[in-house]
Order: structure tokens, then sequence, then C-alpha cells
């Protein structure tokens, strides 16, 4: 099944603040999901939030199976982007 991958404003907010090198390792992860999220991301304990590594930053994500959507919550620096949640 191949998924669908969605941005919230925050996330796209967040990825136009970081730099060209970063925002290609960050997009070419993502795009990684739409072939099979359970392989790339994993499940953070106790909240329905999945996360990917991309270099020193994570994105967050929620996933749609009835739908086929990955939706991208946030993205930021592995120091700062769990904070929030």
């Amino acid at each position: 099944m191949s998924f669908k991958i969605e941005w919230s404003d925050e996330a796209i907010r967040r990825l136009r603040k970081l730099d060209r090198e970063t925002i290609r390792a960050v997009t070419a992860r993502v795009s990684k999901l739409a072939t099979d999220p359970f392989h790339y991301g994993r499940p953070l304990h106790g909240l329905e939030l999945w996360t990917l590594r991309a270099g020193r930053h994570r994105v967050l994500f929620t996933l749609d199976l009835g739908r086929g959507i990955v939706f991208i919550v946030t993205v930021g620096p592995r120091k700062t982007v769990y904070d929030r949640r």
C-alpha cells in the first residue's frame, strides 16, 4: 500500500526555517514514509505519534491507515522537538 504525505502548517513553517541541506535531508526521509511508514518510523510510547530520524532532526507524524495518509505534525531538532508533546 502506498501512503499519501500531508504536511501541517506548523511542519511547513518549521521546515522553511532550516538550511537547504537539512531541508533536503528531511524531505528525502519523509518521502520514504510513502512506501512503508512502519519500516522507517517508530511509534512514540503513550502517544498516537510516530517519529522519523533525519540526521539531528526528527519528524513527528501520525498515520491514518483507513485513508492511507501520513500526516507530518512537526519537524525540529532532536533536543527540542519532543518538548511540546
